[in-house]
């Protein structure tokens, strides 16, 4: 499709401009000039200059850019369209029908003005979970094992050996599987609060539990496996219900088993938050809350753990145990859980009717269109046909076969669509079939507000299809919206896309796709080919057929701090990476490891400038230097090099990775700034090392400043720095205070 770029102006002068530069060069170039009035013949030939010379400008700005664009169109590639936001929706059935209460896919929320819509259908169960692990007590009191054996010996009953005791901890946050006995999370099936008739495992019998979760990468980074092997692995996580037994033998604890869920996932769980359906069994005799236990049988073993709330205890249906697989560490869990997004639909926009003309264009009139949306329909002769999108017309059939010819890939009846701009284009007849005259067209489709979908937890409330009694609520942030391409970036992009296709083959083909993730804000792409953080670290050639890539986004989280990729920015640069790789790349995206440093630099100031202006310039300097980002305001062609160009300067992208700090290089950047006279000393110390002459960074590692301290004269010592200077003591006595006696009459 054509791009929507405005073709720019290499000159912006119009006549008037060009009349007064041409009067006021005449006192200059002719003093003998002196009639300058509007009806002086000389002035009427400077107009008639000025006129020429402002068409010779229009055509100069318009032709060489126009046939630049003329070629980028030619390609059929456009500017990528808006993006829409992604989350999870959680919804609770407080006071709906307990028996049956559907939520069906496209059930409409809000966010203010902002619409969305659920992409996946659930059963909102009249449930709540609470979430707990059973955490060791590495090292427990002895007052405690004492009680312990008392309590055994109070029951007659034997201690068991060794004694290993464990507290049940209620999970409310992001929980690591790995580190409960077991390596489980326990899920306690909790019947809903408030009046009405009690829930009883009668009512969850034979339905489905929706459960919401988002993975949470393992030291911030995720993982895209190759598919063979990804499809070879162990499942994301494991659930199991557990089920009472008898006991063994007279006066012995009930028994325990465990009856697998089984599961399916809504999308992949490694790219980000997906939901799991587990279909629950169909007796609801397997529901076992394990109450009317004995005192020394609750949570002994693989039961499950004992809860002290007498609240949550009268309100317990089941337990469910989730076992890891894939997923090992957990972001969030909630129940009755449903993916949505941030859509607007568009439905029955009547276009300009047909008129038989070959290449006619149609502009929509909502946009961006979200891809993959469109529903074209026209209405010929009484008789509905439906238009199929395609991405070229030239595969696509005529209107009528030609003698010889080969198969067409596409139908005839097929449109083109950029996304971006909202533009269709039909065939011409010979590829693709022209809209006839008088053919009514008729267009649906999706819209989103791009970047503004990406609301915050909690902005979400239920929609006006959504079942009495129950409401629901955005339990994280909603993620992945883009506003559409902009000029200058797309630009740079189409033409980037003659050498990489969308595929992710090269290393220069890995740093302009991710550049071009939508909903994030990169900051900074580094490739290392052949490498595996968990082969060698940062050293190219060690690992074929896995690429790890280093991503950072353009900004920290907070003022001050250091820019890490949190867990939604390296989901969507997976999501986004996913379908352009090759299937047997191993693509391993994270952050860099940081290296601590400590600062300390003494200057000198020269006469007639601010110490304290000094002082603070000197520290920025010094920051953007060891800064893992580029320089503010450099431009993306700078970063990614010109198509067929020379390479990109590797000192733009921010400090290289694993380059050496050495204290001379800073003190020569810090004695470049204006009114620095002299660098009187620089100390530089990696952690709570020692001062050294040199930092050497290995592997992924990038400097991050701790703390930097610049000070008139002498540089301060680094413990003061770091805070770990030992207090002083007084030298002599100690001294005492003396008291003083008031005085009495």
């Amino acid at each position: 499709m054509p791009l929507a770029l405005p073709p720019p102006e290499i000159d912006r002068r119009r006549f008037p401009e060009l009349v007064a530069e041409m009067l006021a060069r005449v006192p200059v170039h002719t003093p003998e000039w002196t009639a300058t009035s509007p009806a002086d013949p000389g002035v009427t030939l400077l107009h008639l200059f000025a006129h020429v010379t402002e068409s010779l400008l229009y055509r100069a700005s318009l032709i060489p850019e126009r046939n630049r664009l003329k070629f980028l169109s030619l390609l059929g590639i456009g500017l990528a369209p808006g993006r829409e936001a992604r989350g999870l929706v959680s919804f609770a059935n407080a006071r709906g029908d307990p028996a049956a209460c559907p939520i069906p896919a496209g059930t409409a929320l809000a966010a203010g003005a902002l619409p969305f819509r659920t992409t996946t259908g659930l059963d909102a169960l009249p449930v709540v979970l609470a979430l707990f692990q059973k955490i060791p007590l590495a090292d427990p009191p002895t007052e405690l094992a004492d009680y312990y054996r008392l309590l055994y010996a109070s029951w007659n009953r034997p201690v068991p050996q060794p004694l290993l005791l464990y507290e049940t901890r209620a999970v409310e946050g992001p929980v690591d599987l790995d580190q409960g006995l077991e390596a489980a999370l326990w899920v306690a099936v909790l019947a809903r609060p408030g009046p009405g008739a009690p829930v009883t495992a009668s009512a969850l019998a034979g339905r489905f539990l929706s459960l919401g979760f988002a993975p949470a990468p393992d030291a911030g980074s995720a993982r895209l496996g190759p598919v063979e092997q990804r499809l070879a692995e162990a499942p994301p996580l494991v659930f199991e219900l557990a089920v009472a037994t008898p006991p063994s033998a007279a006066g012995a604890p009930p028994g325990i088993r465990f009856l697998p869920l089984a599961s399916r996932f809504t999308t992949d769980p490694l790219s980000g938050a997906t939901v799991a359906e587990l279909a629950l069994p169909g007796d609801a005799a397997s529901f076992s809350p394990f109450a009317d236990l004995a005192p020394l049988e609750a949570g002994v073993g693989a039961l499950p753990p004992l809860l002290d709330a007498p609240d949550l205890a009268a309100r317990l249906i089941g337990w469910i145990r989730i076992r890891p697989g894939r997923v090992r560490r957990l972001a969030h869990l909630s129940v009755n859980a449903a993916l949505a997004r941030q859509v607007e639909d568009v439905s029955g926009e009547r276009l300009p009717d047909g008129d038989g003309s070959p290449g006619q264009l149609r502009q929509l009139a909502r946009r961006p269109v979200i891809p993959g949306s469109l529903r074209l329909t026209s209405i010929e002769n009484g008789t509905q046909v439906a238009w199929t999108v395609v991405d070229e017309l030239a595969a696509c059939a005529g209107e009528a076969p030609l003698p010889g010819s080969a198969p067409a890939f596409a139908p005839a009846t097929a449109v083109m669509l950029d996304a971006e701009a909202g533009l269709l284009r039909f065939g011409d007849g010979m590829a693709g079939r022209r809209p006839p005259a008088g053919a009514i067209l008729h267009a649906a489709y999706e819209v989103c507000a791009g970047a503004a979908g990406n609301v915050g937890p909690g902005a979400l409330t239920a929609g006006p299809s959504v079942p009495a009694g129950v409401t629901a609520t955005n339990p994280l942030a909603f993620t992945g919206g883009a506003d559409p391409e902009g000029i200058e970036e797309g630009d740079l992009h189409v033409r980037r896309m003659l050498s990489h296709r969308d595929r992710l083959v090269t290393a220069d083909d890995f740093a302009a796709i991710a550049w071009r993730t939508p909903g994030v804000a990169m900051g900074r792409v580094e490739l290392i080919p052949a490498s595996h953080p968990e082969v060698a670290p940062g050293v190219a050639g060690t690992a074929p057929g896995a690429v790890t890539l280093i991503v950072l986004p353009a900004a920290a989280s907070s003022p001050g701090a250091t820019p890490r990729p949190d867990p939604a920015f390296l989901a969507a640069v997976c999501h986004h990476l996913e379908p352009r790789r090759l299937v047997t790349t191993e693509l391993v995206i994270r952050g860099p490891d940081y290296a601590p440093l400590w600062l300390s630099v003494g200057v000198s100031v020269a006469g007639g400038f601010d110490a304290e202006a000094v002082r603070a310039a000197v520290a920025s300097r010094l920051a953007v230097l060891l800064s893992p980002l580029p320089p503010p305001g450099t431009p993306l062609s700078a970063l990614l090099g010109t198509l067929y160009g020379p390479a990109p300067d590797p000192a733009l992208r921010g400090w290289p990775l694993g380059g050496t700090v050495r204290a001379r290089m800073l003190a020569a950047e810090a004695a470049r700034v204006p009114g620095c006279l002299a660098v009187e000393g620089l100390l530089i110390a990696r952690g709570s090392g020692p001062a050294v002459e040199d930092v050497p960074l290995a592997g992924l590692e990038l400097p991050e400043i701790r703390g930097i301290s610049v000070t008139i004269g002498d540089p301060l010592p680094l413990d003061l720095v770091r805070g770990t200077a030992p207090p002083e003591t007084p030298a002599g006595p100690p001294m005492l205070p003396v008291p003083i006696v008031p005085e009495t009459c």
